[in-house]
């Protein structure tokens, strides 16, 4: 009988592929993924629009969610059916301070998706009719997502944890989408492409004939600089409560800042004693608070990683009159974890979970692509990343032990629920 081999086995030596590194002439990182055992390709360019304040980090989601209805000569609907007609997608994603432009394609219409995109970036430009159109909406999906008693929820734990300026903190205005003009916003786009352009990286079979000639050349990269300080110091309360009219669940957020860690080892068994307590469906929370108690459907704990910042974080939905015992047994799962050790059962299957997580975060040249985006984003090395991946074999009982009685204290975390308005 053939031996299966843990992923936890593999990741011993884990090394992550190396991909063709090149800077442009000012300064602007690529990466090159080869993969020709498939014909497409996936090019990704990556902004950094810095810590943004209210207004502006709506300007900035707004001027993204735009770009695809802003190409100089052709309406929205002509230019999705150009990138149709070239088997192409696009889309942007916006996270934290960055965005990213995805271009997905068949590799041998590149060129010309290439030079399609490039007219949508260099000749920006919004008509009224497509302005007011995506104005309205905007402010739909807004007032949409803030009914949301979790998204809600979300915004304030940003703004708790590191401050109104931090990305995502800042609860939006829907009508003030409104204030944007044409001319203001094609303005601020100049501003953004391409000199706020962080990074770029191909994935998939590269056609040879690639050039980076289309890259400006005076142009220097300058990033944008953070408009507020992240929050370090304690929470002035242990528990906030959160009104909302109408509410029959409740958004229950508890969060922890944390150092921003020098020490990888010391971040990998945080991440590894967080995935234990509510990482995946066999944790501890999920067996206590859903299992056995059948409180939700799921509970989750993770650690979020930013530059400069780190949280520890819990999340669950429950009923609204079960709120006082979620948080009781919540509580108590904390406290247990914290002053116990870990049986070897119980380490073996986190460590195998992480590993087969990681193997699959690199499976293939798109992912290798997003890992290497993401890399860059936090300011990590390929080095430390490396050796965050060859921690989780090494990790003991002990360690864990040691890492949540160190830094899970129950005490020291803000509690942010939701509860109907009186």
């Amino acid at each position: 009988m053939m031996r299966i081999i843990p992923p936890v086995d593999i990741i011993r030596d884990f090394s992550i592929p190396d991909p063709q590194l090149e800077n442009s002439e000012n300064g602007i990182p690529i990466s090159y993924f080869e993969d020709h055992s498939t014909q497409f390709m996936l090019c990704s360019f990556v902004f950094n629009r810095g810590f943004l304040n209210d207004i502006k980090t709506l300007e900035s989601d707004f001027i993204f969610y735009m770009l695809d209805k802003a190409h100089p000569l052709m309406s929205a609907l002509k230019f999705q059916e150009a990138l149709e007609d070239l088997g192409a997608s696009f889309s942007v994603q916006s996270a934290a301070e960055f965005s990213e432009i995805k271009i997905s394609c068949l590799s041998k219409y590149f060129k010309n998706v290439l030079n399609l995109i490039l007219e949508l970036l260099h000749g920006f430009k919004i008509t009224n009719d497509e302005l007011h159109l995506q104005q309205k909406l905007t402010e739909r999906q807004l007032v949409m997502q803030l009914a949301k008693p979790s998204t809600f929820v979300n915004y304030h734990a940003r703004t708790f944890l590191f401050g109104k300026g931090f990305p995502g903190a800042a609860v939006p205005i829907p009508t003030q989408v409104y204030e944007f003009t044409p001319d203001y916003l094609e303005s601020e786009w100049k501003k953004i492409f391409p000199n706020h352009l962080f990074c770029i990286s191909l994935a998939g079979h590269i056609p040879d004939n690639f050039s980076l000639d289309w890259l400006p050349k005076n142009e220097i990269f300058t990033p944008r600089l953070s408009l507020s300080k992240i929050v370090h110091e304690p929470f002035d309360s242990e528990f906030m409560e959160l009104s909302i009219p109408d509410l029959k669940q409740s958004s229950i957020r508890i969060l922890l800042r944390l150092p921003d860690f020098e020490n990888i080892q010391q971040l990998a068994q945080l991440k590894f004693t967080s995935t234990m307590l509510g990482g995946f469906f066999g944790s501890r929370l999920m067996k206590v608070i859903r299992e056995k108690e059948g409180l939700t459907y799921g509970i989750y704990s993770s650690v979020k990683q930013y530059k400069g910042a780190i949280s520890f974080e819990i999340s669950t939905e429950v009923d609204i009159n079960r709120i006082e015992e979620a948080l009781d047994l919540i509580s108590k799962s904390i406290r247990e974890f914290a002053t116990s050790v870990p049986d070897n059962d119980e380490m073996d299957e986190v460590k195998n979970y992480m590993a087969g997580r990681i193997i699959a975060g690199f499976d293939g040249a798109f992912k290798q692509s997003d890992m290497w985006i993401t890399q860059k984003k936090l300011g990590m090395l390929k080095e430390e990343e490396e050796i965050f991946i060859r921690t989780i074999p090494s990790i003991t009982p002990r360690d864990v032990y040691q890492t949540a009685s160190r830094f899970l204290e129950w005490e020291k975390m803000l509690k942010l629920v939701s509860k109907p308005a009186q």
